[in-house]
């Protein structure tokens, strides 16, 4: 590894950093704010180059480096410079470390790996820090670059810490009066969708940590078309920071940018079955299939939670042997290697041929995905807390608005796992 080896996991402890992506135990007042996604967008006023004109894609990159990741958010901006080109717009926003440090940037070609040249301003003559995960700054900084560079094709390139389910985004310079120890990942949808102002995005790239989730997907579904993502950690270091950026700019380059095709070279590009790849998994994921993974998700719960009285032990057998992903000790393990168990260990055939209908609906959904972890990793994670810590990370707030997502209500998958829960005494 690199000596400015980070990973991309997100600190949940308050006022902590970790390692590695170990789930957290969260304080009584570490609570979702959602009071921001109210708020009207924020009023931008950059001193930037004018926009010459549309393009045929344009590329926003947000990069939430006021913590541990400001080394590695300005190689990413780096990386953006040595492929930028006259055939697409590159913008980004960017926060460093400490106060006073909230930049737009127009992204422009430069070969130099050591030195930032291209223009950059503050969010305004006033505005000159916010916190990167406020949903207003995502919100306002998205609208703007879309609004002020048109173009055809439309991408987000999202860097930041990650923590699954959970949420994304840290910030040790927050400002205004609600701090977050991270951004549930309810808001960062609304967020988006307040930014978009009804228009949807054909690529996201999520640079995070453990974002390769059915819940993410879910709540991206119509945001996006495409969803870059990995159920582990992925490291910081030069081939994710700066060759995985760099040539995801370049795609963009091509005359008639395709975000399905884009989506597979990427994941085959990250070589995540190579040892020393910064990525251990990666999936791309076609966000209108997230349906269908609904609906078969949806059948399946009930199926299982019909079935708990008479297979009860079967179920949690096959709850128990699907493995925690090699480096995160995280409650999120991979949902088509659950289904493979449930069809192998419970003697059903009415949970036989929904848990193949899963597996079915997930194949579909992912373009392409690549892993070194077996079944560790097959494509998308879903919440699965271990039962042995069950009770006590169902006591997490953050964890409790987890079981409010999108796609945990719509599946009744949160009635599962309390039900799950119910089978480990307090």
């Amino acid at each position: 590894m690199k000596p400015s080896f980070q990973l991309l996991a997100t600190s949940l402890f308050v006022g902590m950093w970790l390692s590695a992506c170990a789930a957290p135990e969260l304080g009584p007042t570490v609570m979702p704010a959602i009071g921001a996604l109210s708020q009207p967008l924020l009023r931008l006023a950059p001193d930037l180059p004018k926009a010459t004109g549309p393009k045929s894609a344009v590329l926003f990159a947000f990069v939430a480096m006021d913590d541990k990741l400001t080394l590695q958010g300005d190689k990413f901006l780096n990386a953006l410079e040595s492929t930028a080109g006259p055939e697409l717009y590159t913008i980004a926003f960017a926060d460093a470390l400490g106060p006073d440090n909230s930049h737009l940037y127009a992204i422009e070609p430069d070969a130099d790996a050591k030195t930032l040249a291209s223009p950059r301003s503050f969010l305004s003559p006033t505005l000159k820090e916010v916190s990167s995960n406020d949903p207003a700054t995502i919100s306002g900084t998205l609208n703007w670059a879309l609004t002020t560079y048109p173009a055809k094709f439309t991408a987000l390139d999202f860097f930041a810490h990650g923590g699954g389910y959970l949420g994304l985004g840290t910030d040790a310079t927050q400002v205004g009066p609600t701090k977050r120890s991270v951004l549930p990942l309810g808001d960062f949808g609304t967020a988006l969708r307040q930014g978009l102002k009804g228009r949807k995005l054909d690529l996201i790239n999520l640079l995070s940590c453990q974002m390769g989730n059915v819940e993410t997907a879910y709540e991206l579904r119509d945001l996006a078309d495409v969803l870059i993502a990995s159920e582990d950690n992925i490291s910081a270091g030069d081939a994710s920071t700066i060759a995985f950026t760099a040539e995801l700019n370049r795609q963009l380059r091509t005359p008639q940018p395709d975000a399905r095709v884009i989506g597979r070279q990427m994941a085959i590009f990250a070589e995540a079955t190579q040892m020393g790849s910064d990525y251990r998994a990666i999936s791309a994921v076609e966000l209108a299939r997230m349906d269908e993974i609904k609906r078969t998700v949806n059948v399946l719960t009930n199926d299982l939670l019909a079935a708990m009285p008479t297979h009860g032990e079967a179920i949690l057998k096959a709850y128990d042997a699907v493995p925690n992903i090699v480096i995160s000790n995280s409650s999120q393990r991979d949902l088509w290697t659950f289904c493979k168990h449930l069809n192998q260990d419970v003697n059903d055939p009415v949970i036989r041929k929904s848990s193949l209908a899963v597996k079915a609906a997930v194949k579909k959904a992912l373009l392409h995905t690549r892993d070194r972890e077996n079944e560790r990793c097959q494509g998308l994670s879903i919440c699965m807390p271990p039962r042995k810590d069950i009770h006590k990370i169902m006591a997490w707030p953050l964890f409790q608005a987890s079981l409010n997502s999108q796609f945990a209500k719509a599946t009744g998958w949160n009635r599962f796992i309390e039900a799950v829960k119910a089978t480990v005494p307090a």
